[in-house]
């Protein structure tokens, strides 16, 4: 259930964007990397064939901002924690000069993308929409902000 309430999110966040790129054209590239999910073994097979590679992060924005190359992004929902495979990713990352984070919610990712590409979040409303997300899902415990770098 955890990777359907992590892909809720990251539909909720994508919708968002939709929503601001006409204000910030260079949104439109970030996305989203489909490793995860239940696959079938054959499936499976091919895309590993294919070059996926376990724990790449969810959301990759390769366009430089201030002192960084690129945003490197891994979703979580509910209690999910990143696996050793996915640090490791964002730490190969975070060496090359990418800004890395660990965002839980399509809000904090908001912000997080917000913020990247310079712009304040209270902007779109963000401060409101996280005291919202946070009293909606107050009886799940999880970081305020999990970043790997500033």
């Amino acid at each position: 259930m955890a990777k359907q309430n992590e892909l809720i999110e990251q539909k909720t966040l994508f919708e968002f964007l939709a929503m601001i790129e006409s204000q910030e054209p260079m949104l439109q590239y970030l996305f989203h990397v489909p490793n995860g999910g239940h696959r079938h073994p054959v499936v499976a097979a091919q895309m590993k064939s294919a070059g996926v590679k376990r724990g790449v992060p969810d959301l990759l924005f390769p366009i430089g901002f201030g002192q960084y190359h690129g945003l490197a992004i891994e979703m979580k929902a509910g209690v999910n924690r990143t696996t050793k495979e996915q640090l490791v990713w964002l730490d190969v990352l975070q060496a090359q000069g990418w800004k890395t984070d660990v965002c839980y919610g399509w809000v904090r990712a908001a912000i997080t993308i917000v913020e990247y590409i310079g712009r304040d979040p209270k902007k779109y409303n963000l401060d409101m929409a996280l005291d919202a997300y946070d009293r909606q899902h107050a009886k799940i415990k999880v970081p305020r902000k999990n970043s790997k770098n500033g």
